[in-house]
């Protein structure tokens, strides 16, 4: 659907009855509760609070659903619930119906389920009134009759999707995006690091990208030997190559480049020192592992359709 691209998982579901005799081709071809069972997601009918045979018990299918349908992990729930009679049992409409509704809506609360409401044609005001609370206080939409038509049914489902998608909670593919380290050290050309040496490490962090700020960027660092093995130690049990500070190396923010100047890199230096003790000669690895946010500018557009009546 182009206004809300969506993944979606549809289920057609009768509270006790299905419309296949009435209608062939109808995707109302199983009741719940068959569904629950044939699934295993319930070992028996005491498992639900749903009345067998009650074909008006609509708050008690709202509470099965939520508490037990094979909901996706990641995925948002929502059920539209359509019927015609008050909500517990059908006619009439009595205390035990506003009871049952405030259980619909605890159950569904409680797992993160929107419930969209359909009171059909016919339906008396009072239970009306109770559909429209189910779907308000589990932040649904209330729909009622008349809906024209099959193109009136669509927009009616387009809405429950795209209201739906609100509470979804998913995971973005990002960019693979890092600051970039340069080290430098000596005095010259010649200042070599040797097997016993104190050096002064210059650990230089740049931003190459023009839209991104990297935010409370810090270094950890870790020296092993080219092939990743820790460093020998001493005699004593210390490290014969170690580096401090090496936790927690703090940079503060890095900003963006400049594309319209020459060599406009944002960098951010800071110092450590290299000790080096009995080392063995060789070569080493400074491993780097930073921790930061990547703070992006965005401009975000919406459009909220309102629906406005004749006063």
């Amino acid at each position: 659907m182009a206004n809300c691209p969506a993944d979606l998982r549809v289920s057609w579901f009768g509270i006790e009855g299905t419309w296949v005799a009435r209608d062939p081709s109808t995707k109302f071809t199983q009741s719940y509760r068959e569904y629950l069972l044939a699934n295993g997601l319930i070992s028996s009918d005491a498992d639900l609070i749903g009345t067998p045979g009650d074909l008006e018990d609509g708050a008690a299918a709202i509470v099965d659903l939520a508490e037990h349908f094979d909901w996706r992990g990641s995925a948002t729930r929502a059920i539209f619930f359509l019927g015609d009679e008050p909500l517990e049992g059908g006619t009439p409409q009595d205390a035990n119906d506003v009871a049952a509704a405030d259980g619909a809506i605890a159950a569904a609360n409680a797992r993160a389920v929107t419930v969209f409401t359909y009171a059909g044609t016919g339906i008396l005001e009072a239970a009306k009134s109770e559909y429209a609370r189910v779907a308000s206080d589990t932040g649904g939409i209330a729909f009622e009759s008349p809906v024209a038509n099959l193109g009136g049914f669509e927009s009616v489902l387009e809405q429950i999707i795209c209201a739906s998608g609100r509470g979804a909670c998913v995971a973005i593919e990002l960019p693979e995006i890092s600051p970039s380290f340069e080290v430098r050290w000596g005095d010259g050309p010649d200042d070599n690091l040797e097997t016993d040496d104190v050096e002064v490490l210059c650990i230089v962090a740049s931003n190459r990208y023009s839209n991104v700020t990297f935010r409370d960027l810090k270094l950890h660092l870790v020296v092993t030997t080219s092939s990743g093995a820790p460093v020998p130690v001493l005699p004593d049990g210390t490290p014969s190559v170690l580096i401090k500070p090496s936790f927690e190396i703090c940079f503060g923010d890095v900003g963006p480049c400049d594309p319209d100047v020459e060599d406009g890199f944002q960098s951010v230096s800071r110092e450590v020192v290299l000790i080096t003790r009995g080392a063995v000669e060789g070569p080493y690895t400074i491993n780097m592992v930073s921790c930061f946010s990547a703070v992006f500018p965005m401009l975000g557009v919406d459009h909220v359709k309102i629906p406005l009546v004749r006063s």
